[in-house]
C-alpha cells in the first residue's frame, strides 16, 4: 500500500507541500481501507475453514457431484438413468476439488479453497492486468482495493463453486494477452489461448475473454488475429469433442442440453440482476463510464472485454435459476475499468493538487462502493457463523433418515454429502427435465408406487393440497411422482411423530418389512417367523427368526419404537401379556409402542374370519391390559382403519390418507394405541401360557 507515485505523461506532478500533505493523507487512506477489507477477506477466510456445512444449495450439489467422481460412481450422467441428476458445468473444478476430497480434505472444505485461491490469484491479476495498462500506482491500488471489498466477490470466493475459478481463467488468459501486446512473446499468445480454452472447460459461459482477444487482435493484426481465433477453436473444439466420446455423449446432454434446454428465460429475473448490479456495483460503474471519454488505445482491450462480459452477463442472468455469481468476472472487469479510468482521467493529479474539477468527485461514488461492499461482506460473515449450528443440527437429526441403503429422494442435498456422499435424485432438474420430455419419468414413478424408496425428503408438505405457488424456483416434483408419494407414504407419515428417530425401532411381526423400511431409527430390527420374508427387508434391518414368545435377544431399554400391527389377536390373552412384559422390559424410558388391532367392539361379526385370531380385543379392554402390563397409553383412536383390505373397493394407500383425515371414519374396524413405560411396576406377574388351545377375552 505504501506506493510511490509516478505521474502519467499526461498529468503534471504535484510540486507544493501541501499536495504532497494530501498526497501522504491518500496513502493512509489507502493503508487503513486496504487493512479493512484484508480484515473482511481474513474472516471470511475463518469462517471457510471452520463451517462444515453449506453455504449454498448449488455447493451441496457440486460437491456430490465431484465426490462421486473421486468415488468412481460416475460422471456426467445418464438423462434417462439412475442418478436423476445431471454435471452442468465443465470437468475442471468437478476434478480438482474432487480430487482434493480424495486425498483426505473434508466435503467442502477442497471446492472452498480452490475458489478462494482462484479469488486470490484473480485479485492479483487485476493488479497484473493494469500494470500492462497504466504506470500509475496509485491507480492499481484502487482497483485492486475495489475488487477486494466487493461483496459479491468474496461471498462467491469463498462457495465451493466453479464460478470464481472460471472468473480467474477467462482473467488470466486475458491478462496474458495483455503481456502479449506489451512484450510480443507468441510464447505468451498461445498461453492466454489455452487459459481461454480452460476458462471455457469449467464454465461454459466464460467466453468473453477469447471473444476480446480475438476482436482486439483483428485491430492490429489479422493474420496472427486469424491463425489464434483458428488455433484456439479447433483446439477447444477437439477437447470437448473427445470429453463427450469419453463420456459416450454425457457431457454434451449434461452441459449443454440440460443446462439450457429446460430453463426459461425472464426479465424479471434480469431486473433482479439489475438492481442488485447497480446497487453494489453502481460506485465503479459510474467510474468505469466516466473514463469512456478519455479512453485511450492502449485501454481499449480492456474496456471491450468488459462490454463484452456484460453482454454475456445480459443473455445469461435472465436464466430461471440464475445466481449472483453471474456477475463475477463483470465486477472484476468494472474494477479494472474503473482504475485505468482514474488514471485516464488524471484523478490523483487532480486530487493532490487541490484542481477544482469534476473528476475529483468521483471519490464519492469510490468510497460508497467500499462503505457498501464491507457493510455486506460483514452481515455475509456473520449470517454464515449463526447459520452454521443449526446446519449441524439439521445433518445430524436427518442422518436417521439419509444414512440407510437404497435409493433416496431428498431436496436436502447438506446431510447426503455427509451420510452418502452421492445422490440418487436432484429434485429440481429431474423436474424440469419430464417437463420438456428429456427425462422417462418411468424409474422414478415405479420405485415410489413400489415403495422402494426408504427416505422421500422434500421442501414441500405435499399432503396439505394448496394451490401451487407461482414461482418457477420454486422446487416441485412433477404431478404423477407428488400423487404417488401421497398413495404411498401416508400411514407412515400419520404415525411418525411417535417414532423415535434417535432410538432402535423393531418391527413385531414385520410380513414385508413395510413400517422399517419407511420410518426412520438408528437400529432396526424385524421379528417373524418366516425366513422367506427376509429377502424383502432392507439391509440394515436385522432379522429376528422366532417367536415373539421367545426372549427377545435385546438388552435393557434399547429400543426407542416398537410398532406391531394386527400382531396380538394371534395369541392368547397370558401370552400377550406375557409379551407386552418383554416389550416393557426392551422399551427405554419414554420410548414408544404403537400397536394397530382389528377392535371387536366395531367388527364382532367379522372378527373371527381369520381363523388364526385367538383373542378379543377392543380398544377399552387392550388400553386396560396395556395399563396392566406396565404401560401408560398417551393415545388412542378407537376408529382407525377399515378391518381389512380385502374386498372390491379400490385401496390404493392414497385412499387410506384421505380416510384418516376425516373427524369421523365410516366402516373403521382397527384400533390405534400408542403407549409408553409407566414408571409403576406391571400389575400382573408374568403369566404362563394358556396354551395354544386356549381361548381368552379381554
Amino acid at each position: 500500500m505504501a506506493a510511490t507515485y509516478t505521474a502519467p505523461p499526461n498529468e503534471a506532478p504535484p510540486q507544493s507541500a501541501r499536495a504532497a500533505a494530501r498526497e501522504r493523507t491518500c496513502r493512509l487512506a489507502f493503508r487503513w481501507i486496504g487493512a479493512i477489507v484484508a480484515l473482511g477477506l481474513a474472516s471470511h477466510f475463518a469462517v471457510l475453514l471452520w463451517a462444515r456445512h453449506e453455504f449454498t444449495v448449488v455447493e451441496a450439489i457440486v460437491a456430490l457431484h465431484s465426490s462421486m467422481l473421486a468415488n468412481g460412481w460416475g460422471f456426467y450422467f445418464d438423462l434417462n438413468h439412475y442418478p436423476f441428476t445431471v454435471s452442468p458445468y465443465g470437468p475442471v473444478f468437478y476434478a480438482v476439488s474432487g480430487y482434493l476430497h480424495k486425498w483426505g480434505l473434508p466435503p467442502y472444505l477442497g471446492g472452498r479453497m480452490l475458489s478462494f485461491s482462484a479469488l486470490l490469484v484473480a485479485l492479483w491479476l487485476s493488479w497484473r492486468a493494469l500494470g500492462y495498462l497504466t504506470r500509475n500506482a496509485y491507480a492499481r491500488v484502487s482497483s485492486a482495493i475495489l475488487a477486494a471489498s466487493t461483496a459479491n466477490l468474496l461471498f462467491w470466493g469463498t462457495v465451493g463453486q466453479v464460478d470464481m475459478l472460471a472468473a480467474c481463467l477467462s482473467l488470466a488468459g486475458f491478462t496474458v494477452f495483455l503481456e502479449y501486446r506489451e512484450r510480443r512473446r507468441v510464447r505468451a499468445l498461445v498461453f492466454s489461448g489455452v487459459l481461454v480454452i480452460l476458462a471455457v472447460l469449467t464454465k461454459q459461459t466464460v467466453l468473453a475473454a477469447g471473444a476480446a482477444i480475438g476482436l482486439s487482435l483483428l485491430m492490429e493484426d489479422r493474420k496472427r488475429a486469424a491463425g489464434w481465433i483458428a488455433g484456439t477453436a479447433a483446439a477447444g473444439a477437439t477437447v470437448l469433442w473427445v470429453l463427450n466420446v469419453v463420456t459416450h455423449g454425457r457431457y454434451y446432454d449434461d452441459a449443454f442440453v440440460a443446462n439450457i434446454v429446460p430453463f426459461h428465460m425472464s426479465l424479471y429475473k434480469l431486473r433482479q440482476h439489475a438492481e442488485y448490479l447497480l446497487l453494489t456495483g453502481s460506485g465503479v460503474l459510474v467510474v468505469a463510464c466516466a473514463g469512456l471519454w478519455r479512453m485511450s488505445r492502449r485501454v481499449a482491450p480492456l474496456y471491450l472485454y468488459a462490454g463484452l462480459v456484460a453482454g454475456v452477463w445480459i443473455l445469461t442472468a435472465p436464466k430461471i435459476g440464475s445466481d449472483l455469481n453471474y456477475q463475477l468476472e463483470l465486477m472484476l472487469a468494472l474494477c479494472m475499468c474503473a482504475g485505468c479510468a482514474l488514471d485516464q482521467l488524471a484523478f490523483f493529479g487532480s486530487l493532490f493538487s487541490a484542481r477544482r474539477t469534476w473528476v475529483t468527485l468521483l471519490q464519492v461514488p469510490l468510497l460508497l462502493h467500499v462503505v457498501l461492499n464491507v457493510t455486506l461482506t460483514a452481515r455475509t460473515v456473520v449470517e454464515r457463523a449463526v447459520l452454521e449450528p443449526f446446519k449441524r443440527r439439521e445433518t445430524e437429526a436427518l442422518k436417521p433418515f439419509i444414512d440407510r441403503p437404497g435409493r433416496i429422494l431428498s431436496a436436502q442435498f447438506d446431510s447426503l454429502v455427509y451420510y452418502r456422499g452421492r445422490m440418487d435424485v436432484e429434485p429440481y432438474i429431474y423436474s424440469l427435465l419430464v417437463q420438456v420430455g428429456r427425462t422417462d419419468p418411468t424409474p422414478l414413478l415405479r420405485d415410489i408406487l413400489e415403495k422402494r424408496l426408504p427416505t422421500v425428503i422434500l421442501l414441500e408438505d405435499i399432503f396439505r393440497r394448496s394451490a401451487p405457488v407461482e414461482d418457477p424456483e420454486v422446487l416441485h416434483m412433477p404431478a404423477a411422482q407428488i400423487e404417488a408419494l401421497r398413495q404411498k407414504y401416508y400411514m407412515c407419515r400419520y404415525l411418525a411423530p411417535w417414532v423415535d428417530s434417535r432410538g432402535g425401532l423393531l418391527d413385531l411381526g414385520a410380513g414385508y418389512g413395510d413400517f422399517s423400511r419407511f420410518s426412520a431409527a438408528s437400529q432396526k430390527w424385524a421379528l417373524d417367523m418366516n425366513p422367506d420374508l427376509i429377502a424383502h427387508w432392507e439391509e440394515n434391518v436385522q432379522p429376528l427368526i422366532q417367536s415373539a414368545l421367545e426372549p427377545l435377544p435385546l438388552p435393557n431399554d434399547s429400543l426407542g419404537t416398537v410398532f406391531a400391527s394386527n400382531f396380538f389377536e394371534h395369541f392368547t390373552a397370558a401370552d400377550g401379556a406375557r409379551i407386552l412384559l418383554e416389550l416393557r422390559r426392551v422399551l427405554k424410558p419414554g420410548g414408544r409402542l404403537i400397536v394397530v388391532q382389528p377392535n371387536f367392539r366395531l367388527e364382532p361379526r367379522r372378527y373371527f374370519d381369520d381363523y388364526t385370531h385367538q383373542t378379543v380385543y377392543t380398544d377399552e379392554g387392550f388400553s386396560g391390559l396395556l395399563g396392566a402390563s406396565g404401560f401408560r397409553v398417551i393415545h388412542r383412536e378407537p376408529r382407525f382403519t377399515p378391518f381389512t383390505m380385502k374386498s372390491h373397493w379400490p385401496k390404493a394407500e392414497w385412499i387410506v390418507g384421505l380416510y384418516l383425515r376425516l373427524p369421523f371414519r365410516p366402516f373403521a374396524g382397527q384400533f390405534l394405541a400408542v403407549a409408553e413405560p409407566d414408571s409403576a411396576e406391571p400389575d400382573i406377574a408374568e403369566p404362563a401360557s394358556s396354551g395354544p388351545g386356549s381361548k381368552g377375552a379381554i
